[in-house]
């Protein structure tokens, strides 16, 4: 089982979703939106994200735990 940060993550990849453009736009370091050894988003980012993607929070967790 994924933790959310990492489905955030393997959402933006598959998604094809500039990592450059939202860096910029959100204010979170590129490195920290691409798959790895990034950190976990504190809540305010996890929050920003969902926003700019327009995705329910809910909906990461769902993919989480595989529904």
């Amino acid at each position: 089982m994924e933790d959310v940060t990492a489905c955030v993550r393997e959402y933006i990849a598959q998604n094809d979703i500039s990592v450059a453009q939202m860096s910029s736009d959100l204010g979170i370091e590129e490195s920290r939106l691409r798959p790895g050894d990034g950190g976990k988003f504190s809540a305010e980012e996890f929050l920003d994200i969902c926003v700019y993607l327009h995705i329910r929070p809910e909906q990461f967790k769902k993919r989480r735990i595989g529904v």
